[in-house]
């Protein structure tokens, strides 16, 4: 039998990350839906969550013997941590929560398939890359695709739910790409860590002062447990260790699959609608970040 090359090896890590996101939002709407009267507000699972993957990656630091940040003048490194733990760690996961209280999980996964766009524009901006105006045009059509969805899913009207998922989105890309600058001083599993560590002063204390009253229950728990320990820890210990293996630039593209993964998994577990509208949004809208990764530089 032959082994498994680098290449399979890393799609394969990928798709495992993929699946493990895509996982984070029927399980976040599932714990904070508004008609779910054992459901747990979006503050509380926000900074608990951050919490819990942040002493997982206290313990896998200090089993790196990593606990001591690299000291290099003028690398900004205190900085990127903060704004990525704000971006990452905090504000990304509130946004999606207070969206979800309101709003189906199959809406948030044709609305974050837009993240890949809005990092590279970001990205774009930070780093201070020219990109051809076919890019700017695939963003702007995105971007356009999303007020549409949201539209048609409000029946012509924008929604409070409409614009949180829209800044979950623009905040978890402010994240991204400020974790990439502390990716690049330190390897990405130091870096996950890291972000989720810093943020353990604060998310420590809040998640015991927003400790609901009443009992949590067994599954809630556990659906905490998920979000805390694979959502924002362990699935990115898979998907970068797919993209080291396979090559970025291709395994790179798996992502694209996500919003599909995300339907699913949405009818699937949640017994949401799957309506044709909604499937063709989120073709035509990985279809645009297919085109936007193609022209951008």
């Amino acid at each position: 039998m032959n082994p498994l090359s680098n290449e399979t090896k890393g799609y394969a890590l990928a798709f495992v990350g993929v699946v493990v996101f895509a996982l984070t939002l029927p399980i976040t709407r599932w714990v904070v839906r508004a008609d779910d009267i054992d459901s747990l507000s979006p503050l509380f699972i926000t900074v608990c969550r951050a919490a819990i993957a942040g002493l997982c990656g206290l313990t896998y630091l200090y089993w790196q013997k990593a606990l001591v940040l690299p000291r290099q003048r003028g690398n900004g490194l205190a900085g990127a941590l903060v704004v990525s733990a704000l971006g990452t760690a905090l504000a990304f996961p509130l946004f999606l929560g207070l969206g979800l209280a309101q709003a189906p999980s199959v809406q948030a996964a044709v609305v974050t398939g837009f993240m890949p766009i809005c990092t590279a524009v970001f990205a774009s901006l930070y780093f201070r890359q020219k990109q051809p105006l076919k890019f700017w045009l695939c963003a702007l059509t995105g971007f356009l695709l999303i007020v549409a969805f949201s539209a048609y899913k409000g029946l012509g009207v924008l929604r409070l739910a409409d614009v949180f998922l829209v800044l979950a989105v623009v905040t978890g890309a402010v994240g991204y790409i400020s974790g990439v600058k502390v990716s690049s001083i330190m390897p990405a599993s130091h870096a996950i860590s890291w972000i989720l560590v810093i943020s353990l002063p604060f998310t420590i204390p809040a998640t015991i002062w927003l400790w609901p009253s009443t009992p949590i229950s067994l599954a809630h728990a556990a659906g905490l447990g998920y979000l805390g320990v694979f959502s924002m820890w362990l699935g990115f210990f898979a998907w970068y260790k797919g993209l080291v293996l396979g090559g970025t630039m291709r395994v790179s593209q798996v992502q694209l699959l996500q919003p599909f993964v995300a339907l699913i998994l949405s009818a699937w577990l949640l017994g949401e609608s799957l309506e044709l509208g909604t499937i063709v949004f989120a073709l035509a809208l990985i279809l645009t970040v297919l085109a936007s990764k193609r022209v951008s530089k």
